[in-house]
């Protein structure tokens, strides 16, 4: 967010008090090209993911497995990448730009913006390597069903309940 300024724009702007149109016209300025920027590489990022969220299994690696097998997943997935696209796109006119508040991004932006976005299939990967056997351990001294567990975190976790019940009582909910 911070850093978009720096790589997209030649300008310095201030991020909250810079308009987001241009004064006396409807064109876009450049913080509504960053924000359009900033939705679009948070959505293709979430599209991205999702092929990570398909296999969970420890020591798979290959997210695009049997992908053809699942139309409807391809179907959906290919309809959520046009719908953003078109989400972008359609910020290139004016009316367009006024009903989705999106602005018109170059072809370098769109690149810049699929790259941060699969980025996340690395990621992914990177988080597939980590060895789970050191949060299982963790995870087996942690019991948040029983009320009588005698771990730091569920005495915590069950004194905070309580301090929530009485704030929730004490004015009448």
């Amino acid at each position: 967010m911070y850093f978009g300024e720096m790589m997209f724009f030649k300008e310095s702007f201030n991020l909250i008090t810079a308009p987001l149109r241009e004064p006396h016209s409807v064109n876009p300025a450049d913080p509504l090209k960053l924000d359009t920027i900033q939705f679009y590489v948070f959505i293709v990022m979430n599209l991205f993911n999702q092929f990570n969220c398909r296999i969970v299994e420890e020591g798979k690696y290959n997210i695009f497995a049997g992908l053809w097998r699942n139309v409807f997943f391809i179907l959906v997935v290919g309809f959520e990448f046009f719908l953003t696209w078109a989400m972008v796109d359609i910020g290139a006119t004016n009316i367009g730009s006024s009903l989705i508040g999106t602005a018109n991004i170059t072809p370098m932006e769109h690149l810049s913006v699929w790259l941060f976005g699969s980025s996340t299939l690395l990621v992914g990967l990177i988080i597939k390597k980590i060895p789970i056997g050191p949060f299982k351990k963790v995870a087996g001294h942690i019991d948040l069903e029983s009320e009588d567990s005698n771990d730091k975190l569920s005495q915590m976790y069950n004194k905070a309940n309580e301090m929530h019940a009485k704030a929730r009582a004490s004015i009448g909910i």
